[in-house]
């Protein structure tokens, strides 16, 4: 198991961009198959429940994370979903497809959004060290160290 520190910056933003990379690709590939098919709610009648498009992002996420001591928590629609690690002492609070409506219509520009923090018991954004965000239509990202934004430009 990888341990993560709060000062291995360049590591998270690293592991962040991969994951965005990971979870595009993984929609792009499914939007192939399928085109815009509409709302793919898990529960139709509810409209912040999952999307099909979220577990699709859960899988990379897991996948990439796997190897590193840091708790995930999912920022999803209704329920918070924890994956916990023995001994880790950071936790990655992931909104897996800000916008998965967005995203199954084929309008706006969903994005996926990770927050890092020391664990503690109740959390803050005063306790979010790192932050990224990335459209996953533009590929615009943002990242934040300490409170500190850093627009991110792709040439």
């Amino acid at each position: 198991m990888i341990n993560i520190e709060q000062s291995d910056e360049k590591l998270l933003l690293k592991l962040s961009q991969q994951i965005s990379k990971k979870v595009r690709k993984a929609l792009v590939q499914r939007l192939m198959k399928t085109g815009y098919t509409g709302d793919t709610l898990l529960d139709p009648k509810d409209l912040k429940s999952n999307h099909e498009i979220d577990l699709t992002a859960k899988e990379v996420i897991i996948e990439t994370l796997k190897e590193y001591n840091i708790d995930i928590l999912y920022e999803s629609k209704k329920d918070k979903e924890i994956i916990k690690k023995d001994g880790s002492r950071l936790v990655a609070i992931i909104d897996e497809i800000d916008g998965s409506l967005n995203w199954d219509r084929g309008v706006g520009d969903p994005a996926i959004v990770i927050a890092v923090s020391e664990k503690k018991e109740m959390i803050t954004y005063k306790d979010l060290f790192f932050a990224y965000a990335k459209g996953l239509i533009s590929k615009d990202s943002i990242k934040t160290i300490q409170g500190i934004p850093f627009v991110l430009v792709l040439m």
